[in-house]
């Protein structure tokens, strides 16, 4: 599924949101393990989600098919390893972020995003309507991930898919 969902964030940005909540346990404890070497919490997050975005459109299906989701997480760990490490020589600033304008949020407004699934069932619809995501991929996502009626296995076998 997550591939899919990568596949749909090359196409248009606008499910960014919806990779930063699947990812957010991951980047917040990236994020609570580097915020202590920084003064600078907020620029910390920008970097965290913007190397985030990076490793997600870096993505290539063809190389990396496995464990997507723990190098995705890795690698923004390391990208933000070593731009603080940067940070503390030279006193670098987060450039350029052209790519995420219309999908970035702050730390704080994530923090107060509802999860709550029909917050996110209303998100996934708008992505649909929008033509990100196609009725198929938000109905697994919905019974998935969100609602967790059924494994995705569950799911293939309720539509008749081979498993």
């Amino acid at each position: 599924m997550l591939t899919f969902i990568l596949s749909a964030m090359r196409a248009d940005n606008a499910i960014f949101p919806l990779l930063l909540r699947m990812f957010w346990d991951s980047l917040d404890a990236i994020y609570r393990g580097l915020c202590r070497r920084t003064g600078d919490p907020e620029s910390l997050f920008d970097v965290i989600q913007w190397e985030f975005f990076q490793s997600i459109v870096s993505w290539d299906p063809k190389r990396l098919h496995s464990k997507i989701a723990v190098n995705i997480v890795l690698n923004t760990r390391r990208a933000a390893l070593i731009w603080l490490k940067q940070d503390a020589l030279e006193g670098k600033e987060l450039q350029g972020t052209p790519a995420l304008e219309g999908a970035r949020i702050s730390w704080r407004a994530l923090e107060e995003v509802s999860a709550a699934p029909e917050d996110m069932e209303a998100f996934l619809l708008d992505l649909r309507q929008r033509g990100v995501l196609d009725p198929i991929q938000v109905d697994l996502i919905l019974e998935t991930d969100v609602h967790r009626r059924m494994s995705v296995y569950g799911w293939a076998r309720e539509k008749g898919l081979p498993g």
